[in-house]
């Protein structure tokens, strides 16, 4: 897990962590996981609404932890279409 995490952290792009984590997800790696998909969402993976239904991540829903990223990817996913609705 760490050896995974140490490669993926230098991919600037943030998709790879949604992958990523799911695969931890799945594995039963729940910190990592949560770890991958936090990443992901921050660096601008807008993971909402398929980190809800995704079976990989089903082993971690049930975490505080989920919900806390999961209102994170919310609130971005808000400013995103916010900002493509905004006519200039």
């Amino acid at each position: 897990t760490r050896t995974i995490e140490a490669s993926i952290s230098a991919i600037r792009d943030s998709e790879p962590h949604y992958w990523v984590g799911s695969s931890f997800s799945y594995c039963g790696q729940r910190q990592a996981a949560l770890h991958q998909l936090r990443t992901a969402v921050e660096g601008g993976f807008v993971a909402h609404p398929a980190m809800e239904t995704d079976p990989l991540y089903a082993g971690v829903r049930s975490d505080p932890e989920f919900a806390a990223i999961r209102a994170l990817a919310i609130e971005r996913q808000k400013k995103f279409l916010a900002h493509r609705a905004r006519k200039d």
